[in-house]
């Protein structure tokens, strides 16, 4: 058939930006994250961030 390629899991993270101070903040991915939706509130300047990007990253190989 073919050769076999072998998966790799990489996780996934939400980048949410504060729409008052610009701040940037990633966290893991939650079920439901979709960009342009609102995101939660901003850590520094207590305004509302909204989902900017939506990114999965290559995890270190040994």
């Amino acid at each position: 058939m073919g050769t076999t390629e072998k998966r790799m899991k990489m996780p996934v993270f939400t980048l949410e930006e504060c729409q008052q101070c610009h701040m940037k903040m990633k966290r893991p991915f939650k079920v439901g994250d979709y960009v342009f939706s609102a995101g939660g509130q901003c850590q520094n300047c207590k305004g509302n961030t909204l989902i900017a990007a939506v990114f999965a990253e290559k995890v270190p190989q040994r």
